[in-house]
């Protein structure tokens, strides 16, 4: 899909107090990102998909209001504490502005203290379930790991001339938020690379691979240090946690998100600021309005010089004629809703009706239709918790995904709901080898912060943390 972007005046740009920073786009695995390359690896270290160029425009939703709920499961492991934070996630998202609003270099978003560490959480191997849902919320608004895909391996080519040598074709797959282009820095931290290629080892669940793994210098390397690596590459700690944006997913134990960095915003700008614009076709259940009062959430765009006072336009408001397939602007800001979810019976009561302005160019001309879409048997995100299967090395799968690409044209590159964000419910979990006395906890869900407030653990019978830490220590 070819995105239509207002282009920012060269001035302007330069101007601007310099930052770096960079967002990495999310959608389908393209031909060339195979596993080979460390790409489509399984469980646990699954993808959602791969990076995607900018020139593609990246996968958005078309409305911007996306409602959310809970299954009884989910109810059930995590209760109204569980809930709570997955709301208080949600409301982080939902106190954004419209992004249209945001200034130019997005200074009032802060590059770096977003992640903190709770050492308490962190001893006793929690997971936040709060911070987990953030990421998992922005891999499905279209975000991939600015990170992990600063660096990707397109192609090898042995090289012919020296025997046990390859060449290993890279390419960069970040792009700054500002100006667009490609870098290899994510929240000030320039991210070097080494190329290698992990044979199967024993312990290793995956089959063989090249990478290009990056790791994090805050200038920019000296070309001895990619000759400096130890061996074992996974010993290095190579991400400078501090600067670590939310869209880097799966933050470790201990670890919890204050809210969204500068990366995760200017990524979500780019996709849906209203001065981007796609070609797209309406999502399946969305229809002509019939009643003009309804659940907000709609857009109005204004379309600048490059459609106020061109005689080339015509703007007029729809009839009854849906128009389906047109140029469509980002919706400008997105707005979490949650709704009361019966997933036994498969049903949203009170159903939710969003009734919005869908504003489309189609043969030159800007139309206004009233649209409406009703959410009345699955929310459009559904929160969940099973007992997910165990990855190769006989650890627990903490989380699964499922997608919202579709099987859609590559033109249309939208993202369609539903979807099913899933926790395990296989925490906690011990292991030992014989014996009570040598049982090692793994990890846990709970929801944790700052302040001197205990961790909340959850799945463990409705205890407290300190009983949950006292079981553990009896049986050694």
């Amino acid at each position: 899909m070819m995105r239509i972007r207002k282009s920012l005046a060269i001035a302007a740009v330069a101007a601007l107090p310099w930052w770096a920073g960079a967002f990495s786009l999310l959608g389908p695995y393209e031909a060339w990102q195979t596993q080979a390359l460390g790409f489509q690896l399984p469980a646990p270290a699954s993808d959602l998909g791969g990076p995607q160029r900018i020139e593609s425009g990246g996968y958005r939703w078309q409305f911007s209001t996306i409602t959310y709920g809970f299954t009884y499961e989910f109810q059930r492991y995590f209760g109204t504490n569980g809930m709570a934070a997955v709301d208080r996630a949600m409301e982080i998202f939902n106190s954004l502005p419209r992004f249209s609003l945001m200034s130019p270099d997005l200074r009032e978003y802060p590059e770096m203290g977003m992640v903190k560490v709770n050492s308490r959480a962190q001893a006793d191997g929690i997971f936040d379930v709060k911070s987990l849902a953030m990421a998992m919320v922005l891999e499905q608004l279209g975000l991939a790991d600015p990170v992990r895909f600063t660096w990707v391996i397109h192609h090898v080519n042995p090289d012919a001339a020296q025997v046990g040598y390859t060449n290993y074709f890279v390419r960069n797959m970040n792009y700054d938020p500002v100006t667009l282009i490609q870098t290899n820095r994510v929240n000030g931290v320039n991210y070097a690379y080494r190329t290698f290629w992990r044979p199967r080892l024993d312990g290793w669940p995956y089959a063989p691979f090249a990478d290009a793994f990056e790791y994090a210098n805050n200038e920019r390397p000296d070309p001895s240090l990619f000759l400096n690596l130890p061996t074992d590459l996974y010993a290095v700690t190579p991400y400078n946690q501090d600067r670590l944006p939310i869209a880097s997913q799966f933050l470790p134990a201990g670890y919890y998100s204050r809210g969204l960095t500068r990366d995760d915003v200017g990524g979500l700008r780019y996709l849906y600021t209203r001065d981007n614009y796609a070609f797209e076709t309406l999502p399946a259940g969305v229809t002509a309005a019939t009643n003009v009062v309804g659940g907000g959430g709609g857009y109005g765009i204004y379309f600048g010089t490059n459609f106020t006072g061109n005689t080339n336009y015509t703007f007029i408001t729809a009839t009854n004629v849906l128009i389906t397939d047109g140029l469509r602007a980002g919706v400008d800001q997105i707005r979490f809703v949650r709704v009361n979810y019966d997933s036994i019976m498969g049903v949203v009561w009170p159903a939710y009706t969003n009734v919005y302005t869908d504003i489309v160019v189609s043969n030159r001309t800007v139309v206004n239709q009233q649209v409406q879409r009703v959410v009345d048997t699955t929310p459009d995100i559904v929160f969940d918790a099973q007992e997910l299967p165990v990855g190769p090395t006989g650890i627990p799968i903490p989380l699964t995904r499922t997608v919202g690409f579709g099987a859609q044209a590559p033109s249309n590159r939208v993202i369609t709901p539903p979807v099913r964000l899933t926790y395990t419910t296989l925490y906690p979990i011990f292991v030992n080898d014989n014996y009570l006395g040598g049982q090692n906890r793994l990890n846990v869900w709970g929801s944790f912060d700052g302040s001197t407030n205990a961790p909340v653990i959850y799945g463990f019978g409705g205890a407290s943390i300190r009983e949950y830490e006292r079981s553990v220590v009896i049986g050694q």
